[in-house]
Parts: C-alpha cells; sequence; structure tokens
C-alpha cells in the first residue's frame, strides 16, 4: 500500500499492474489524488487541475521514468529483477539533479508504484512477479538539511554592536571601506545580497508630496528585481539605510565616479566580499544554536544572507509589526502580501514608492532599535532621552575617533543630503548600438522622405520596421527576432496602402530612375499584386545586407528577445520553455 496526500493509503482499485502502462496509472493516481472542485488559487486557476499539472510534472519530464511511460507497471520490477541497476529511483538518486529535500520529496512517485503492484499479484495473475521486487528498499536517502532558520536564530538584541564591529572593521580596512558600507546597508534594509549588489541609482526613489490633508510626505526606497515571481517592485528605505546611500555615493563622487541612472551604488562589492569580511567579524551571542536538543551560541555569520535574516527577525520583534509590514519592507511584492485575497489582487497595482506609514514602518522601527543599541559602544556618553543620530558615518568616526553626534530620542530623523540625487548629472546610457531612427513624414503621404538614400533597406511610413532601424527597434521592444522572420514575406519592408505605393512607385521610377512612363506605370502597378517588383528587389537587397550583418542583427535579436520575455514575465504573461527555444529560429533559419 501507498500513501498519497494527507498520509492516508492509496491504491487504484481494479488498477491492474500487468495492464496498465505508467502515464495512464500517475494520471489516474492524480484524478484520486485532487479530486473536481470549484476552488479557484490566487491566480485565477482551478485549482484541482493545476495540482494534477503540478502532479504530472515529474512523471512526465523524468528521464528515469520516460522509457516506461507506455510501458505497464510490471515491467519496471521485472528490469529490477533482471538486474537490480535498472532501477529508475536508483538512478534517479545519482543522476544529481536534485537537491536532498526534492530527492526525497519525488520518493511519492515511486512508492506509488509499489503501492500498486503490491496490490496486484492478488487479484490477478498476469501481475505476479518472479521474487519480490522493491524500488526504494534498500536505497538510502540522503539526509536533509534542517532550516536554519530552525537551527542558527539571530540574537536582535546586539545589532547595535554587530554595526559597531563592521565599522571598526572598515576603518581598519581603509581600501574595502564599500564592503563595510554593503553590510551595514544590508543590515538596515534586510535586502538580499544580489539587491544589494545590483542597486542603481535609478532604481533610488526619492520623491515628496503632500497627502490628503496637505501633510509633507518623504517617499524614500530602493527599486528590486523579484527574481521569483519575475517582476520589478520596491522596498522602503529606513532612515539609517538611506544615510548610508548617501554616504556611499558621497564616497563615489569623491573618487570621480561619473553618475548615470545605471552606476551601482556599490559597483565593487559582491556577496563574496561581504561573505569573505564577515570571517573576521566577532559578536559575542550573535546566534543561537538549537541543535540535538541543546542550545549554545555562536559570535559569526556564514554568509552575506544572514543580513536578512538578520534584520526580518530582528523586525519581528518590535510590537505590532505584522507580517505584512515585513513582506513589504524587505521588497516583496503587493501581490504577494496579499496572497489571501483571491482574485482581487490581480487588480491592485501600487505605485512603487508611494509609501503609507504601514508600510515603512517596520524598517524605520528597526533602524531606531538598532541605532539605540549602538550607544552602550560609542566612544561619547549618551545621556538619557538621547540617541546617536542616524545620519552619522560609522565608519568615518570610528577611522578618525570622532564623536558621534547625539540628537533628541524623540526627535524626526531627518537625513542630510550630502549627495542630492535630483541634482545629479545623471542620464540613460544605453549599451546597445545607437542607430538613429528614420525622420517621420509630415504627410502621411509623403512617403518619400522615408526613403534614405544610403543604399540599404529603410522602413517606409506605416511600416513595422526595417533594417536601418532594426537593432534599435530590437533593443526597444524585441521585435527583431519578428521581423527577421517578416523579411520573407510581403512588404517585409514597409506597409503602405496600395494606392499610395503604387502612385509613389510610379512617381519615383519616372522621376528619379529615368525610366519611361510606361516602365514606371507598369512598376507601380505590380503594387497591387500579392508581390510587387519592389518586393523582390527590397528583397534581395534585404537579404545581402543582413548576410552581411548577420552577427550583429542575431546578436540584437536575442537581446531583444530577452527583453521582451522579461516584459511578459513582468506582465504575469507566461512565456513556455517551447516559445523561448522556438522564438527566435524561424526567422534566422529563413535567412541562412
Amino acid at each position: 500500500m501507498t500513501k498519497g496526500v494527507g498520509g492516508q493509503t492509496l491504491v487504484l482499485e481494479g488498477v491492474n499492474p500487468a495492464e496498465t502502462n505508467v502515464v495512464d496509472f500517475f494520471r489516474m493516481y492524480s484524478e484520486k489524488l485532487y479530486p473536481e472542485s470549484d476552488i479557484v488559487d490566487n491566480k485565477n486557476r482551478i485549482k484541482y487541475l493545476a495540482d494534477r499539472k503540478s502532479y504530472m510534472s515529474f512523471v512526465l519530464n523524468s528521464p528515469e521514468l520516460k522509457p516506461y511511460l507506455n510501458q505497464p507497471i510490471k515491467k519496471i520490477f521485472d528490469d529490477v529483477i533482471k538486474d537490480p541497476a535498472n532501477n529508475p529511483y536508483l538512478k534517479y538518486k545519482e543522476s544529481g539533479r536534485h537537491s536532498a529535500t526534492t530527492f526525497v520529496g519525488n520518493t511519492k512517485y515511486f512508492v506509488a508504484l509499489e503501492g500498486q503492484m503490491e496490490y496486484g499479484p492478488t487479484r490477478f495473475k498476469n501481475a505476479r512477479l518472479k521474487k519480490d521486487a522493491s524500488l526504494t528498499k534498500g536505497v538510502p536517502k540522503p539526509k536533509v538539511k534542517k532550516k536554519k532558520g530552525a537551527v542558527y536564530r539571530p540574537n536582535h538584541r546586539v545589532g547595535g554592536e554587530l554595526a559597531m564591529a563592521i565599522a571598526k572593521w572598515g576603518a581598519d580596512n581603509p581600501d574595502k571601506v564599500e564592503t563595510a558600507q554593503a553590510a551595514l546597508f544590508m543590515l538596515h534594509s534586510g535586502l538580499r545580497p544580489d539587491e544589494m549588489s545590483n542597486l542603481q541609482i535609478g532604481g533610488l526613489i526619492h520623491f515628496d508630496d503632500v497627502d490628503e490633508v496637505g501633510n509633507n510626505i518623504s517617499h524614500r526606497g530602493y527599486l528590486v528585481y523579484d527574481a521569483k515571481n519575475k517582476k520589478y517592485t520596491d522596498a522602503p528605505a529606513g532612515p539609517r539605510g538611506w544615510a548610508i546611500v548617501q554616504q556611499q555615493l558621497e564616497m563615489l563622487k569623491n573618487k570621480g565616479v561619473k553618475f548615470t541612472d545605471n552606476t551601482k551604488v556599490f559597483p565593487n562589492t559582491t556577496s563574496t566580499e561581504v561573505t569573505e569580511m564577515l570571517k573576521e567579524i566577532r559578536v559575542p551571542r550573535l546566534r543561537q544554536v538549537v541543535l540535538d536538543g541543546k542550545i549554545s551560541y555562536i559570535d559569526y555569520f556564514d554568509e552575506a544572507y544572514d543580513f536578512r535574516r538578520f534584520f526580518l527577525t530582528s523586525a519581528a520583534k518590535l510590537q505590532g509589526v505584522d507580517s505584512k509590514m515585513l513582506a513589504r519592507s524587505t521588497g516583496r511584492d503587493v501581490t504577494v502580501v496579499m496572497k489571501n485575497a483571491g482574485s482581487v489582487d490581480e487588480y491592485v497595482a501600487f505605485l512603487l514608492g508611494d509609501y503609507e506609514a504601514w508600510e515603512s514602518e517596520a524598517v524605520r522601527r528597526n533602524d531606531k532599535k538598532i541605532t539605540l543599541q549602538m550607544s552602550q559602544f560609542a566612544n561619547v556618553n549618551v545621556p538619557k532621552g538621547q540617541m546617536i543620530d542616524m545620519n552619522v558615518n560609522l565608519i568615518k568616526s570610528a577611522k578618525h575617533n570622532i564623536d558621534i553626534p547625539l540628537v533628541p530620542i524623540d526627535q524626526t530623523h531627518e537625513i542630510s543630503g550630502l549627495v542630492d540625487i535630483d541634482d545629479l548629472d545623471v542620464s540613460y546610457e544605453s549599451s546597445k548600438k545607437n542607430i538613429e531612427p528614420p525622420p517621420e513624414a509630415d504627410n502621411p503621404m509623403d512617403t518619400k522622405s522615408w526613403i534614405q538614400k544610403t543604399g540599404t533597406p529603410t522602413p517606409r511610413k506605416g511600416g513595422s520596421g526595417g533594417l536601418d532601424g532594426y537593432g534599435m527597434l530590437a533593443a526597444i521592444t524585441g521585435s527583431t527576432a519578428f521581423g527577421t522572420a517578416m523579411v520573407v514575406g510581403k512588404k517585409a519592408l514597409g506597409v503602405v496602402p496600395n494606392p499610395a505605393s503604387a502612385l509613389y512607385e510610379t512617381y519615383d521610377s519616372y522621376m528619379n530612375k529615368n525610366l519611361s512612363m510606361l516602365e514606371s506605370v507598369f512598376r507601380g502597378g505590380t503594387e497591387f499584386l500579392p508581390v510587387s517588383v519592389t518586393d523582390v528587389e527590397d528583397l534581395n537587397k534585404a537579404r545581402n545586407f543582413i548576410k552581411d550583418n548577420r552577427d550583429y542583427y542575431e546578436e540584437e535579436s536575442k537581446k531583444g528577445f530577452i527583453e521582451t520575455r522579461d516584459r511578459l514575465r513582468i506582465l504575469n504573461q507566461p512565456v513556455q520553455p517551447e516559445e523561448e527555444q522556438g522564438f527566435l529560429s524561424e526567422g534566422q533559419q529563413q535567412l541562412k
């Protein structure tokens, strides 16, 4: 017998393993596991159908089960009896395509086969095996590691001491100050290491407005990419995190770094550098270790990602901070935060950076909490009722033994604008080739102004794109992959209404190509046909042009596709693997 969802015993009554093939068995099995219901999930899918599809995914894509999909279940066990090395479960374990957790989780498929095989011989004579055979018995399962949060628990009461230890390290390593600043930034923001290292000046949210009753509101935050959900979202900035960003920009500016929208805030720091720094940082009782029924303490972090765990743990301890606040403080998309809202979440799209008080409360209060914890480690006596100014540059203070400035504890923390981001000379610098688009005609009938006498094909009015602006279009819209395929069809280099096209071609042939009136009228008349004279000429030009510039346009096509795919994902439009594989191929292959 085998176990299904929730641990209940599950076999398929009346199903003969000697006659039922593997794929049909699992389809029936999934239907048994996930019966029909009216429940709709938060993506507006019928839940039981989505569950069945998810369950079947492993069956249909497993290289180990693939040879048996159209074979009776019994065939697997017959092969194992002949040679134990034929065991698909053993092959799956040895494939190395999975984590220990995934392997243990997918054991259920092989257990299901065993359960049905145990059921069969007592009901069907032809289902009997020559001898007992098992898929999972005797195959040792890898030890699943316990989740880090269950073993290592950050001590939220030592955040201030950790910040001071990082600052001292930065002061002692002047060539690695940026690494220390990055660590402090993650401590106060809770962002992932890759979000820190990829943060750009153009991704710094900074604007002020007035609310419904006339109160001034300052919005500060960070644009981050949610890799899991394939979309951009944002995280509110607390005063301390924003001050560290200001200090970092000031340092870059003093080094002569030219600021553009895509200039990274921490250009020389990755998670690896931060992790290496952490090997030298020690803070007593930084983490609690719960293992084998015992409690102990360690004084170090293992990796840069531990800052995110620390931030969330510290903020979660603040009274009144709930899971929704925690999620928003670290850049979780609003629809993820509203996952229990049914289809409502599909209609909600907050302005990035437009924070209500609750959205930034967790990070603001946590900044204050950690800053208050610093007091006992500062080189100045902090009287009751006062606290360290969040504008302080801890590294500079530690390096030069400067007294740390204090402010009233109940004061609203205004962050000094060391670098006014609005005044930075930033302009988007494209990494792609700059190809000027053709000038747009004032008169829709003035197609002549769209013809650039460069010796290469160019777009016409109303066209879907031409080769002179091909790379630019690919970079902006991703249309190159489609456009390349279109070159082999009618009017690939420009689609205009036939009468206008015929009129222009007749005029151009007579006035500019020195053809006779009869020849000119003939050329113009072919515009009404499925394929015109100019189509053939343009097509030959296009083929030659693309042949000469194939490498460039194929590369731009790939870039264009990637951008298009990402835009579709941002819009929550699915892009299937087979679409990714075939997207570029057709048009480019026809041009070869």
